[in-house]
């Protein structure tokens, strides 16, 4: 079977919601808001490793229901197979293990009860390195038409589908990666993705429920709730 016809396969298996907002084309999904100030960026230069950490969701600051944060049940990067996917996978995480990034922070939310977990991924840069690693993982989406990580974190192949996403930070957008119904991930398993960019901090979040649901995005208040964490982190 051609790369190609695997692609359409795995398209086929996701919501009619998500297929019409792929439709669309990522650049059309893609949200930006006005860049922040540049010399007050290169002013406050990028986060430590503890900064990032501190600027992580937890107790009161939790949306009702969560749990956390605990460690990410992995903090190394995705690793793509595809040459045409490498920008894609280093986009999702993060620009962790990029020539870009200057520090990081991962960890993981849950709600007691329920089998799906969130998982966050907040990367420093200097100036201009998270624009680039956004524009990198964009471009990657015009050719990585089915997308296939290391075995470490599931291995299968997924077609990457753009989706909408309210507005977030400077640059916000939304990805999908849905699995075909024969694969060791599950029937119809999916991962939502949301990627926000404020200055030179890079935030991806990631949702994947167990049962093998295909609408998977994370909470859009845990999402807007962390934006503004780091925000004032960076005031």
């Amino acid at each position: 079977m051609t790369k190609r016809k695997r692609a359409y396969r795995v398209t086929c298996l996701l919501t009619v919601a998500s297929l019409a907002a792929a439709l669309a084309g990522c650049a059309d999904q893609r949200v930006a808001k006005s860049a922040l100030d540049a010399a007050h960026e290169a002013e406050r230069g990028p986060l430590t490793p503890g900064e990032l950490r501190s600027a992580v969701l937890g107790g009161d600051e939790l949306p009702p229901g969560f749990q956390g944060p605990e460690d990410a049940p992995y903090a190394a990067p995705i690793v793509a197979h595809d040459p045409d996917c490498v920008g894609l996978a280093l986009l999702l995480s993060a620009g962790i293990g990029g020539p870009h990034v200057g520090a990081y922070a991962t960890a993981a939310w849950s709600v007691p009860g329920e089998s799906a977990q969130t998982t966050v991924a907040i990367a420093s840069f200097g100036a201009g390195g998270a624009q680039a690693v956004v524009d990198e993982g964009m471009r990657a989406l015009d050719r990585c038409l089915t997308f296939a990580a290391s075995e470490a974190i599931g291995g299968s192949e997924q077609a990457p589908q753009c989706v909408p996403v309210p507005a977030a930070g400077d640059e916000s957008l939304g990805l999908v990666l849905a699995a075909p119904d024969d694969s060791e991930a599950g029937q119809g398993a999916a991962t939502g993705y949301v990627i926000v960019r404020v200055g030179d901090i890079l935030t991806v979040f990631g949702h994947r429920t167990a049962d093998g649901s295909s609408a998977a995005m994370p909470d859009p208040l845990l999402v807007e709730e962390q934006v503004a964490r780091i925000s004032a982190e960076l005031a």
